[in-house]
């Protein structure tokens, strides 16, 4: 009746279902008997996102990032694309104690689904050495990227609206990073749950976004272009 959107009632409701648990299992309340929060009928929730930048769109946000003036925002965004992490991991948890580019390897101490380390590709290993090279040999328990996520989003906002990029949102750089390493590695999901940090087939499959065109390609083995690959996937690898 206030006008809030599904998934900001989903959230309250779980927050009392989590207290009157807590309350019964913890305090030994007995009452009431059955938790109110449990079994309502709520809004259906429909988050999902099927968005993928492509190559094209990213050239176009790229360039028009270049006229900003905060120096971490690129390789910020260049990271996540290139790693699949959440925006929160990449800015918050990542810390240069935990890098190991022998190993080509990030740890995240503190995770959604737990503790993972992060497979890092040549190109975020390059990210890395530059934002190294940059911060002057940090202290270890420095944060990788020192910025918040309210300059990241601006950022963001501001470049995919100069680029012309409709409909695009920040984490629509995990969909896109997760779909390009699916066609890279021909689906391996074993690889994609270790990239993704996702415990499920399930959970990857909301990530993976393979349109009807993308098979019709395949099917008729026709070339793919470079321009519509999702981003940071080549032509080469296309192919």
């Amino acid at each position: 009746d206030d006008g809030y959107k599904a998934a900001s009632i989903g959230q309250e409701r779980a927050l009392i279902r989590v207290l009157f648990n807590y309350a019964r299992n913890t305090w030994y309340w007995g009452d009431p008997l059955v938790n109110p929060a449990s079994g309502r009928k709520l809004p259906k929730l429909n988050n999902k996102r099927e968005r993928v930048i492509s190559n094209a769109e990213w050239d176009r946000i790229i360039a028009a990032l270049r006229r900003g003036r905060n120096p971490y925002v690129m390789p910020a965004l260049g990271l996540l694309l290139a790693t699949a992490m959440r925006v929160g991991e990449a800015l918050f948890t990542a810390r240069w104690q935990d890098v190991d580019l022998g190993r080509c390897i990030l740890r995240l101490r503190r995770a959604k689904a737990g503790a993972r380390e992060v497979p890092l590709s040549p190109e975020a290993v390059e990210i890395l050495r530059q934002l190294w090279a940059r911060a002057g040999d940090p202290e270890p328990t420095a944060r990788i990227l020192p910025m918040t996520y309210e300059a990241v989003k601006a950022a963001w906002n501001r470049a995919c609206t100069s680029a012309g990029v409709e409909d695009a949102h920040i984490h629509d750089l995990r969909h896109t990073s997760a779909t390009r390493y699916a066609i890279e590695y021909h689906g391996n999901m074993p690889v994609l749950k270790r990239i993704t940090g996702h415990l499920t087939d399930s959970m990857v499959n909301r990530y993976v976004h393979v349109s009807a065109d993308d098979v019709v390609r395949m099917m008729h083995g026709r070339p793919g272009t470079e321009a519509d690959a999702p981003a940071g996937l080549s032509a080469e690898k296309l192919d």
